[in-house]
């Protein structure tokens, strides 16, 4: 597995523009395909006709074409708002074999309906999949894979961002949060990791300082909660005061001065994505008390703060390193 590195100033493949520009054109002659009795239907709702959802369906159709093209597969994308107004929405996804939800609207319109196909609810963060998990109907088989990185993956990344004998790691989390990893990737003695959790009536500044003070490098995990908003600016202006690599969940964090990101980007969650329906459709129904994390990651580096902090960082041997990280691809739900 290797990683795809989103630097600031670099283009898109030229591959993946036109890809965008004949999405709307391929989804509408796959239409005219999905009543083929032979093929593997796959209906795709997204939460919007945002550009970051339509770019995820494009990987996706590309991976299950260049991974599994023997079985031939046919997408069907629904809008979210035409499912809303529409009499028979139930009956329009019951012809398929696997449903596909791109973002939390999609996954939270689906996952209470009782439906025969398995749903893969994908560009979800674990808060989001685990609130919805309460409202899952009896019958209906989920998963999700994760926008989340693995924990394995951030700390590790954490470790390789400067040299210390005791790696000291703070992790930011809105309340109810958790920063889990398998036992064996905490294993090292030399590793401690110190959780802020910050409650809506908390000063956020306050918590966030001391363990910045203390820490090696400091992790932003994805969640829906408050802090997303109200708390980055305050953790990256915290984290270049007092010259520690802070570790963003999105291009924007690096961009706007953390250190560096590790996400998912578009490309990556459909490549998943279409390998997690492929696993899927070989294996048989999706358990709804397993998330899976995805294979592909992005990485951007914020060269300017790099060299105002005095750190060498080697984008290559970041990537390769990383892609060598052991990760579950798939973690049981916490009860």
């Amino acid at each position: 597995m290797k990683g795809q590195v989103l630097a600031r100033g670099q283009h898109r493949p030229v591959w993946q523009k036109l890809v965008a520009c004949l999405l709307i054109y391929g989804l509408v002659m796959v239409e005219t395909l999905w009543a083929a009795p032979d093929q593997h239907r796959i209906a795709v709702v997204t939460s919007s006709d945002a550009a970051i959802n339509q770019q995820v369906v494009a990987a996706l159709a590309q991976t299950l074409q260049r991974q599994d093209p023997a079985t031939g597969y046919r997408l069907k994308r629904f809008a979210l708002a035409q499912l809303r107004q529409a009499d028979d929405a139930v009956a329009l996804l019951q012809s398929s074999d696997q449903i596909v939800s791109i973002g939390p609207a999609a996954a939270e319109y689906l996952i209470g309906r009782e439906l025969s196909p398995p749903l893969l609810c994908a560009l979800i963060t674990r808060s989001s999949f685990e609130s919805l998990l309460a409202r899952r109907h009896p019958s209906l088989a989920v998963s999700a894979l994760l926008y989340d990185q693995p924990p394995q993956r951030l700390v590790r990344l954490a470790t390789l961002l400067q040299p210390a004998e005791q790696h000291r790691i703070g992790v930011l989390l809105a309340e109810g949060g958790s920063f889990n990893a398998s036992p064996q990737a905490f294993a090292d003695s030399a590793i401690s990791i110190q959780p802020v959790v910050l409650a809506v009536d908390e000063n956020p500044l306050k918590k966030i300082t001391p363990v910045m003070k203390a820490s090696d490098a400091f992790i932003v995990l994805p969640d829906v909660g408050f802090y997303n908003r109200l708390v980055a600016k305050l953790a990256i202006h915290s984290a270049i005061k007092h010259q520690v690599p802070l570790i963003g969940f999105s291009k924007k964090y690096a961009d706007a001065g953390a250190l560096v990101a590790l996400y998912a980007s578009p490309e990556d969650v459909g490549a998943d994505t279409a390998l997690m329906l492929i696993e899927q459709g070989r294996q048989g129904a999706a358990s709804a008390l397993n998330y899976h994390y995805g294979q592909h990651f992005s990485l951007s580096i914020n060269q300017r703060l790099a060299q105002a902090f005095a750190l060498a960082i080697d984008r290559d041997s970041l990537i390769s390193a990383l892609s060598e990280v052991p990760v579950t691809r798939s973690a049981e739900r916490e009860q």
